[in-house]
């Protein structure tokens, strides 16, 4: 019997699953896509429901005229890839978690003035990058309101996202494919300025060497380990920077040139998780013709949209979808929906000399829209180390991501403290409050940001 379900894709990107109701009488204008675990009910005729919004709660409501193609389940033919299952030898006891403050105040001197430094979101778009900035069409074409004083950034892009959904601005589209270039390229120069410039003046610098040493091993030579851990590192940064992979690289004597080496699980002295992406994490462009003038501005002029990246330039329908997504996004999505992702266990590490041939895989700073740019593996694998943390250690994360927030709170049940390394460290409780409620013996300490923790707090926490 042929598979009614189908996959629909839109023009924003997003790939939902299920069967049409093709019974919408005079909302001509939507299409409302009912997934499997929902058909049942949704078409038994004695529920009745009378609007849109209604049938909200059973299926995803979209425009019409989003749809840019659509496969019946059984002609998608995607290749069976396997990835390859989460294993580690070692517990983590030790969970750092980093965000956009580790590396905005990373430092212990003031910026420089002629170097780009690692941005908070309201500085994105300062007026001292305006020669990047130029390179960007569609960052220009957002200037005007993005560089207003004491802007919410994160509330702007959320805002653009949700009029690209309900009214699909294409428009809006392709500058989000502008900015998402853009933001890669602001932070690979952030970070080949920060590394480079201040030798010794860094707060990660004494925090991974001191971290490093407790993991030094002298098996090799029949001695035994004086004063080591006996646990893995686990860190978990929604930075998009790789400053903290510079100094892992530099302390633990370790690169990375591919995805599997930022959490091997077995054999290694940490795991990295970036749960947001990174700059220098893309697909490859399989379909793109020679640049006729940069990357940013063939994209825009061509009025490439997100289905023509993902699933014509970067790939197809059958390598660019996430078969082990579906589930993974039920089980976040508010009204218990799933739809399929992008395929992230087709991104590579590629560095500065080749960055017009990849597409970045980062995820734009939305306030409220979250999910995961990261391959399979390594979702698993964060999941996993999260349920062996015993202490939290954040360090300039604000505990906004509200994903994230359901894994620590299903996951963490070993957690016993947790320590919040910020000079305001209440709104962080404040959106960390449903883990708090749930694990309400855990202990709250708090030190006054990056620099006291490193002097006075890590070698007490860390024993």
């Amino acid at each position: 019997m042929r598979d009614l379900n189908k996959y629909f894709f839109t023009k924003y990107g997003s790939v939902y699953y299920g069967i049409e109701d093709l019974g919408l009488g005079n909302e001509i204008d939507y299409s409302v896509i009912v997934p499997p675990q929902n058909q049942q009910i949704y078409f038994n005729q004695n529920l009745g429901f009378k609007d849109l919004e209604s049938k909200r709660k059973y299926g995803w409501v979209i425009k019409r005229d989003s749809i840019v193609k659509v496969i019946n389940n059984d002609d998608l033919k995607r290749p069976e890839k396997h990835f390859e299952p989460w294993h580690t030898d070692e517990t983590s006891k030790y969970l750092f978690i980093f965000g956009a403050g580790a590396s905005a105040k990373g430092i212990k001197v003031t910026p420089k003035s002629d170097l780009i430094h690692p941005p908070l979101g309201n500085e994105l778009f300062h007026e001292r990058y305006q020669e990047i900035y130029r390179e960007y069409p569609g960052v220009l074409l957002s200037l005007h309101y993005l560089l207003e004083e004491n802007v919410d950034i994160e509330a702007i892009f959320e805002e653009e996202w949700m009029e690209i959904e309900s009214v699909v601005n294409e428009d809006l589209i392709q500058r989000h494919i502008s900015i998402q270039l853009y933001i890669a390229r602001i932070l690979r120069n952030a970070t080949a300025d920060f590394c480079s410039n201040y030798a010794g003046k860094t707060h990660f610098e004494p925090l991974m060497d001191f971290l490093s040493r407790k993991r030094t091993s002298t098996k090799s030579t029949g001695f035994p380990r004086i004063n080591q851990s006996d646990h893995q590192f686990t860190f978990i940064s929604f930075n998009q920077d790789t400053i903290l992979e510079h100094y892992l690289g530099q302390y633990f004597k370790t690169s990375f040139n591919t995805l599997d080496d930022y959490c091997k699980g077995s054999g290694t002295n940490f795991n990295l998780f970036k749960p947001h992406g990174s700059h220098n994490w893309g697909w490859q462009f399989r379909n793109k013709n020679t640049l006729k003038e940069s990357l940013s501005k063939d994209l825009f002029n061509e009025r490439v949209n997100y289905f023509d990246l993902y699933f014509s330039l970067l790939g197809s329908p059958e390598t660019m979808v996430n078969r082990f997504s579906y589930g993974q996004n039920l089980r976040f999505d508010k009204n218990n929906l799933g739809k399929f992702s992008i395929n992230m266990d087709n991104l590579e590490v590629f560095y500065r000399g080749n960055s017009n041939s990849y597409f970045p895989a980062l995820l734009i700073p939305y306030k409220d829209k979250d999910e995961f740019i990261m391959p399979t593996r390594a979702f698993y694998g964060m999941e996993s180390k999260i349920s062996e943390a015993e202490k939290v250690i954040i360090i300039g994360w604000k505990g906004r991501e509200d994903a994230f927030n359901r894994i620590l709170i299903e996951k963490g049940n070993n957690i016993k403290e947790v320590i919040i390394c910020d000079p305001n460290p209440e709104p962080v409780i404040e959106n960390l409050k449903n883990f708090f409620e749930k694990h309400d013996k855990v202990l709250i300490r708090s030190y006054n940001g990056f620099e006291d923790f490193v002097k006075t707090g890590m070698r007490k926490e860390i024993i």
